[in-house]
């Protein structure tokens, strides 16, 4: 014979679901929306450098195909030298880094052969949105 369900035992399933999908692991999305305009921190750094824009343009797709596939705790975990996220205070970078309602901590991902480039945002949800660029270590103090 079936066993007649009653609305607690429903309603016990949808708490149960929603416990999960609190839990569930979140991958990174990028977003472009809040990217400066400073010329200096974006592709238009490299100007009529075409090899190089193109080499770097080639990277960071590599580096952002790679990424959306870690989770967030993956990201955080592996640190900055390992392809991981740095933090660094808001404070801390030149003002064309920062577009959008940044928090207080930015986000730095390093990209590129020998982790030449910088890609520089935040966290909202779980989407990164990519505030800027540094090419030349001019963003922020590199230590």
């Amino acid at each position: 014979m079936a066993k007649i369900r009653n609305a607690s035992d429903e309603k016990m399933k949808i708490n149960a679901n929603r416990a999960r999908e609190d839990t569930a692991v979140e991958y990174p999305s990028f977003s472009f929306l809040h990217l400066t305009h400073s010329k200096k921190r974006t592709y238009e750094f490299f100007g009529k450098n075409k090899g190089e824009m193109k080499a770097m343009s080639h990277n960071l797709h590599l580096y952002l195909i790679t990424a959306s596939k870690k989770s967030w705790q993956q990201w955080f975990i592996e640190g900055h030298k390992t392809a991981g996220l740095e933090t660094v205070s808001k404070s801390s970078f030149e003002d064309d880094c920062i577009r959008g309602d940044a928090p207080d901590d930015l986000l730095v991902a390093r990209f590129g052969p020998d982790n030449k480039y910088r890609m520089i945002g935040y966290k909202s949800k779980s989407i990164f949105f990519i505030t800027a660029f540094d090419f030349d270590f001019s963003a922020y103090d590199h230590g």
